[in-house]
């Protein structure tokens, strides 16, 4: 489990009220709160050091981290970058790395507790235009963290290979032809075909959320693992064959003597210099297949998810949260242990997610509840964190108790509504 401590950092000032000040990130974590809050600030930090923790368990960059460049350009990829100021307050306990930024100065140390290689995977908000794009590689203009799902989307698009792909909706399927570069969707119910930029706004976002999860949490029957391994097979032949090449050139070069010029030395040094500096960088994939394998594979999802709920009927919002945490319970065919970050602002996912933990309870008392939630659309209690953001403070809203989350905040906005039509009823009558 990791945890996140934000202060004085955009809209968020207070932080959590926890005794610590930490947010707890379990392996399902929901964060609630009207717009402008700070939870996608939230769930930004966690993809940002998240990558960060990634980057340093296989990259010597630890001196780079300390930079003020460095830093600007962490916190530009998800646009959050003129959130900073002299008073934020940022710490971060991964899995190996724990991380803290105060007065504008990033650090990281180093634990001694296993890694297991995430694919963090980071669903905006602003998703349903994937479907209509078909040559991501000459969009220009996009944020960062969008233009990096447009090719994660794409890349589990030409996974499919024309197969049909069952949207957690409605009995809604998905087709894609790489070769004539054209989505379809179908209804088998209704028994018609149509181009995916024909589709509801419900389905727009639907898919590129739920097929790009599935792909990236080993869920589809194509998973990104096996061809991983097939690129980093070739990755390692390609290495050792140019380091063959280097050697060659180095054994070629003269030796420098005496009756040498001074411009054949300087540019006899200078490919000495480049060819050691390729040598040495190669060196790091030079090893037994299954090492590298274990150090460069994804083996675990970190699905980062905004409003999963986005423009769905109720009762589609609740089949794609299970359909989610379907997807983070198949972690176990990647290696690792997929994990499930959202922001919502719907009462029904909320719902969802507490009929889950209720069912897994029930489960775990030896009860049946197949008629109702498969086991894979179970989470438990403890696996399970939410918060609420208001005001600049960061509140846990689970109910130990009851073992659910408290929906009241949700629930006491339906009320204010309500409570204006009673209102209403009483200037209706009040003459009567």
């Amino acid at each position: 489990m990791s945890k996140l401590l934000v202060k004085n950092f955009g809209p968020i000032t207070s932080g959590c009220n926890s005794e610590d000040g930490f947010i707890d990130i379990k392996q399902c974590s929901v964060f609630i709160g009207p717009q402008g809050s700070g939870k996608s600030c939230v769930v930004k930090l966690i993809s940002l050091f998240s990558w960060l923790e990634k980057n340093l368990s296989t990259e010597n960059i630890r001196e780079k981290i300390e930079t003020k460049s460095f830093i600007t350009k962490l916190f530009d990829y998800h646009g959050i970058t003129e959130y900073l100021n002299k008073e934020t307050v940022l710490e971060y306990q991964g899995d190996v790395f724990n991380f803290s930024l105060k007065e504008g100065k990033l650090k990281a140390t180093e634990t001694k507790a296993t890694y297991v290689r995430p694919k963090i995977l980071y669903i905006p908000a602003d998703r349903s235009f994937c479907t209509a794009i078909k040559n991501p590689g000459k969009i220009t203009g996009l944020p960062e963290n969008t233009f990096e799902f447009l090719l994660d989307f794409t890349d589990a698009e030409l996974a499919l290979n024309k197969q049909l792909y069952s949207i957690p909706i409605n009995g809604f399927s998905f087709s894609y032809d790489e070769a004539k570069k054209q989505a379809f969707l179908l209804d088998e119910r209704k028994n018609y075909k149509i181009g995916i930029s024909s589709a509801s706004s419900g389905i727009l976002s639907a898919l590129p959320l739920t097929l790009t999860t599935a792909y990236y949490s080993g869920f589809l029957s194509v998973r990104p693992i096996n061809r991983s391994l097939d690129q980093l097979n070739e990755m390692y032949k390609d290495a050792l064959n140019r380091i063959g090449k280097i050697q060659l050139s180095l054994s070629g070069i003269e030796s420098i003597n005496s009756g040498t010029s001074i411009s054949e030395i300087k540019q006899k040094a200078k490919i000495i210099r480049n060819l050691g500096k390729e040598l040495s960088s190669l060196q790091v994939y030079v090893k037994r297949p299954d090492e590298v394998v274990s150090e460069l594979i994804n083996s675990r999802l970190i699905n980062i998810v905004e409003e999963p709920e986005q423009n769905l009927f109720p009762e589609a919002q609740a089949d794609v949260l299970y359909y989610l945490l379907k997807c983070m319970n198949s972690g176990d065919v990647l290696g690792g242990k997929n994990s499930l970050i959202m922001t919502t602002h719907s009462p029904y996912v909320i719902e969802a997610l507490n009929n889950s933990m209720y069912a897994k309870s029930l489960v775990d008392s030896g009860k049946d509840v197949a008629d109702l939630l498969d086991t894979n659309e179970l989470v438990s209690y403890d696996d399970v964190s939410a918060y609420k953001l208001s005001d600049g403070i960061i509140e846990n809203i689970k109910d130990d108790e009851l073992k659910q989350i408290d929906a009241g905040y949700l629930d006491s906005c339906s009320e204010r509504i309500r409570n204006i039509y009673s209102k209403l009823e009483d200037i209706e009558f009040s003459n009567e």
